[in-house]
């Protein structure tokens, strides 16, 4: 009887060294690509989208504006954590998120007050690119404004940071 308890958690130990640990590393690598699906959106796909859902993303970056303490938040977790917010606020981000298609909704921090509403991103965080929605002033670190973010981004392969006036306040931005 002794020897089967040993040869079972051998086995359950080999399985887990075989599979297990395989798996964990897949899955780890997987996680730091963060990518939305489908092709890279269009600033047409993008308007259209921010028009069908302004006021969704108006009610987003009034919260944040509010709440200045909270830098980011994602479906899962947030920057700082604790973030400072009441859980039902924080489930209140999460649903507007979830109805605008947003990823990522973050503060601009103490120097820069434009909100950013990320909707797309591929790659690796440190060298992919976003696609986003932004409120506020532009921040001073933004390389170009631009008129057809889709043309910018072939046209100006050295920069990483473009906004193209929406309405008003409103912005798209690409970061690459």
């Amino acid at each position: 009887m002794r020897k089967i308890a040993v040869a079972a958690i051998l086995l359950f130990l080999t399985l887990v060294i075989v599979v297990g640990v395989p798996a964990g590393y897949l899955y780890m690598i997987a996680s730091i690509f963060d990518q939305s699906s489908g092709p890279f959106p269009s600033d047409a796909q993008m308007i259209a989208h921010w028009r069908t859902h302004r006021a969704t993303l108006e009610r987003l970056a009034a919260m944040l504006n509010e709440d200045r303490a909270l830098a980011r938040i994602g479906d899962t977790w947030t920057d700082p954590d604790p973030p400072g917010v009441s859980a039902e606020r924080l489930a209140l981000y999460r649903r507007l998120m979830r109805e605008a298609k947003i990823l990522v909704a973050e503060n601009g921090g103490p120097y820069d007050r434009q909100v950013t509403l990320v909707y797309y991103t591929v790659g690796l965080a440190i060298a992919g690119s976003a696609k986003s929605f932004c409120f506020g002033p532009p921040p001073n670190f933004l390389d170009a404004v631009v008129d057809d973010l889709d043309k910018a981004r072939a046209d100006y392969k050295h920069h990483w940071l473009l906004q193209r006036r929406i309405d008003g306040d409103w912005w798209l931005q690409y970061e690459g």
